[in-house]
């Protein structure tokens, strides 16, 4: 059939085809049979070449024809981009383009099941779909070039899933899909889904290897190549307490196994891969699975301290401090024998000291049950004194004072069980390692004396430890049978409070033959007003009044109707709490009343008059005074003020840092609270006459 023309000469095509489904079937093929072309699009052989004549003198393409078949050269056809109502084998064949640089229509058949003519159909779908941007043939085989328009996730909102099986491809670098379903525990075809939409979308860079021994139900090996790196890489401060086990254990363990955190954490397995799946992703730390068991790290790594050990301590009731007691001793140690020491199981063990390791505390290997580490970063001193507890503040003065401990005398000192007696022993050769140690297993000595700061306010004492203090600061020596006699103690309680002012540092003192030698005192400010004193200890104050260089005898004698013990403590109380000043002189006691102590307590806040009492509201302003929430002692305008911003106690601004820095809490409601977390109130203007006649400090 010859080519009919219009009047400008164009060639008049006879059939009506649809033009892009004929440069589809050329792009697929690019060197087809005419009669081949022509039997799928079901026309006669002239008529197609009429069309393909017209369509060359239109522009839109160019081909070569020989005796039988046509070339195609090149096209000018856009296809517009519609990837919606792909399927899943659609994915699974797109993905397959997408993962293989080079392949074959036989190799396609064998993966995928599909037949020539499903084949042939599903590509021109996709070359239709603007999928398919070129291809090229080498032989018998060929490469499909894919476009890149392809968005099926956001790169940098991947949720859990999406990151375990981006991390898991990585971690294995080679494995197949049957692998991936079983160890993330997730269903095989919408696994395979999602790997292939995340290659398709230039997430994940893989390659599939078609095997001739089947490793998956495809027959596919999958090769980890690259993938976009992510934006963020969570801190190990902001990890689970599963994935922070799973982290610390697979770097610190020589040989690390899924099978061996699965033994000790009681984590299943499936949770374990996920986990090391998503840290990879991440990208901080890296790691390789072979056998579906073994852990390999890629690198060394090293981390910073991001949670300090006081921190660390309020988060658990475990004692760190004893557990780095114990590896300051020897860095060798079986789980089994430290969880033995501090009465532990052996996989709480495990945990705590790989806690440790991720707050960079210690640094070494585990191999089995065997641990090979050391303390890396000991806490600082002010931190370690801060985070001692009574009885260990009792032990630490027993050290100062005696200068080594035995484990049947920190037993009896403390009155508690052997086990018990040993983990107080660690605790505080945790805290203090660089100025005690171990000898030999059997006691713990002290290799130099601390400065020992005073740790706790000397007004807050109990009333016997507050008589005991009062002693202290009258007396340059004391006998343990006079502390028994004055506070009404039996001799184990009068060397633990003795111990316990030495180790809170309100006392320097050495112990000798069941005699202390007072060094020095250090006590909190004197509370200036008699406010606080009940009616017996303020009938003793009074009596003092005058009544300097008397004998001992004669005192105790002042008081008839009080026992003389009674007294006597009365007046070691008023001296521990900045009362009385009072010196043992050769027998003779020198007891005077401080110059400082008024009878009017403070200055009103709000107008400045003089107040007697902070219990009732202020006669001028009817504002009733507030006072210091540490010291009690009432606010005054000069004084700079502190506020909990939770229950909004007020205390003076000093006080508040120094009970912060102590405790950690707010002294009232007892919530966590830092000195940046509190509200601060500079002083106010002072008030016109004002005489400067409070009782209180410039610095309070």
């Amino acid at each position: 059939m010859g080519a009919s023309y219009n009047d400008a000469g164009l060639i008049t095509p006879a059939i009506d085809l649809d033009i892009e489904l004929v440069v589809a079937f050329l792009l697929l093929y690019q060197d087809i049979e005419i009669s081949v072309l022509a039997e799928y699009l079901k026309v006669d052989v002239p008529s197609l070449l009429n069309f393909l004549q017209y369509l060359q003198q239109k522009g839109i393409l160019e081909y070569e024809q020989s005796i039988n078949n046509i070339t195609l050269l090149y096209h000018t056809l856009n296809f517009e981009f519609n990837q919606e109502g792909l399927d899943y084998e659609d994915l699974l064949l797109l993905g397959f383009f997408a993962g293989r640089e080079i392949t074959s229509f036989k190799e396609i058949y064998r993966i995928t099941g599909l037949s020539s003519e499903q084949l042939t159909f599903k590509m021109i779908g996709f070359i239709l779909k603007g999928l398919i941007e070129d291809i090229s043939y080498h032989g018998d085989d060929f490469t499909v070039e894919l476009t890149d328009k392809f968005v099926f996730f956001d790169p940098k909102n991947l949720d859990s899933r999406k990151r375990a099986l981006i991390g898991y491809i990585k971690l294995r670098v080679k494995t197949n899909f049957d692998q991936i379903s079983l160890d993330l525990n997730t269903p095989i075809y919408p696994m395979i889904s999602l790997l292939l939409k995340l290659l398709l979308s230039g997430i994940l860079d893989v390659s599939f290897e078609p095997t001739k021994e089947i490793l998956g139900e495809q027959g596919i090996t999958i090769y980890y190549n690259s993938n976009i790196d992510p934006d963020f890489a969570r801190d190990q401060s902001l990890l689970s307490e599963n994935e922070r086990m799973v982290l610390g254990y697979s770097l610190l363990e020589q040989k690390p196994r899924v099978s061996d955190i699965e033994r000790y954490f009681s984590i299943s397995r499936a949770e374990i891969i996920e986990i090391l799946s998503i840290i990879t992703y991440e990208g901080k730390y890296q790691f390789f699975l072979v056998d579906r068991n073994q852990i390999v790290k890629r690198d060394e790594y090293e981390f910073t301290n991001k949670i300090t050990l006081k921190e660390l301590d309020s988060t658990s009731i475990f004692d760190y401090h004893a557990l780095l007691g114990i590896l300051s001793v020897n860095p060798r140690w079986r789980f089994s024998k430290i969880a033995e020491k501090l009465n532990e199981l052996p996989q709480e063990i495990y945990k705590r000291i790989i806690e440790l390791y991720l707050q960079n505390l210690l640094n070494g290997s585990i191999r089995g049950s065997v641990i090979e580490v050391k303390p890396n970063i000991l806490p600082a001193k002010s931190e370690r004194l801060i985070t001692l507890q009574e009885q260990e503040r009792i032990l630490l003065g027993a050290l100062f004072s005696k200068g080594k401990l035995s484990w049947l005398e920190i037993r009896a000192l403390l009155n508690v069980e052997r086990e018990v007696a040993i983990q107080r022993g660690y605790s505080i050769l945790g805290k203090m390692a660089s100025f005690i140690r171990l000898h030999k297993e059997k006691e713990i000595r002290m290799d130099q004396t601390p400065i020992i700061p005073p740790l706790v306010d000397s007004h807050n004492l109990s009333p016997r430890r507050k008589v005991v203090l009062g002693m202290c600061k009258s007396q340059s020596y004391i006998r343990i049978r006079s502390i028994n006699r004055i506070a009404g103690t039996t001799k184990k309680e009068a060397m633990s409070i003795m111990f316990y002012l030495i180790g809170s540092g309100l006392v320097v003192a050495k112990l000798r033959r069941n005699t202390f030698r007072i060094i020095k005192v250090n006590t909190s400010p004197p509370l200036l007003g008699i406010r606080e004193l009940d009616s017996e200890l303020l009938e003793t104050y009074n009596d003092i009044s005058g009544k300097t260089g008397l004998h001992i005898l004669k005192v105790l004698a002042w008081r008839s109707h009080l026992r003389s013990k009674d007294y006597v403590r009365n007046i070691f109380f008023l001296v521990a709490d900045g009362y009385l000043e009072f010196r043992n002189y050769f027998g003779i006691l020198k007891i005077s009343k401080r110059e400082d102590v008024k009878e009017i307590l403070i200055e009103c806040r709000n107008c400045g008059v003089l107040l007697s009492s902070l219990d009732k509201p202020c006669p001028n302003c009817l504002v009733r005074p507030v006072p210091c929430v540490i010291c009690r002692v009432g606010l005054v305008r000069k004084n700079a003020i502190a506020q909990c911003p939770n229950c909004f106690v007020e205390g003076h601004l000093s006080h508040f840092n120094q009970w912060l820095d102590l405790k950690g809490t707010c002294p009232s409601c007892r919530i966590s609270l830092s000195t940046s977390n509190i509200i601060s109130v500079p002083p106010l203007k002072p008030l016109e006459g004002d005489m400067n006649n409070s009782v209180l400090d410039e610095n309070v």
